[in-house]
């Protein structure tokens, strides 16, 4: 039997049994060194083969993955659909958009939207509530278009 350590920052399951994080346990029959899955792990750095004791003997040279840190800032890596060839960084081009697509963005990419157009809101904001404030600056003759975000419309 194969006794691994949980390095990961989930639960790993194999089968019935589970390993939660940091937990050291002997792998169910079935599950060897050779298992796709058990080498999934491995390869990931979310498992580590362990000696009786505990001690890490083997598994990869990779660090454990990092939990996502809890940032209150917005991301800069999103995009619209219409600004995706822009190469202007985090910034969104404003003169592009339609209200039909603030009207399918996401909350994050329209927080980031109403920072950068100086737009004031609360954290509590909804979704709608942001695409009513962006849209209102933006098309003040328009009436504010809410759909879900990555919805196709024929």
């Amino acid at each position: 039997m194969l006794k691994v350590k949980n390095t990961g920052p989930k639960v790993i399951g194999f089968g019935a049994m589970h390993i939660l994080p940091g937990e050291v346990k002997e792998l169910p029959p079935g599950f060897g060194a050779d298992h796709p899955t058990v080498k999934f792990f491995i390869d990931r750095g979310w498992l580590t083969r362990a000696s009786d004791g505990g001690v890490l003997l083997t598994g990869t040279t990779a660090e454990p993955p990092k939990p996502p840190a809890n940032n209150d800032a917005p991301p800069t890596d999103n995009k619209t659909p219409s600004s995706d060839n822009s190469d202007s960084g985090d910034k969104i081009d404003v003169s592009k958009l339609t209200a039909r697509d603030v009207g399918r963005m996401n909350r994050d990419p329209l927080r980031a939207l109403a920072t950068q157009l100086e737009i004031s809101f609360e954290e509590a904001d909804t979704r709608a509530t942001l695409i009513t404030k962006i849209s209102a600056a933006l098309f003040p003759e328009e009436e504010a278009c809410i759909e879900e975000p990555h919805d196709e419309q024929e």
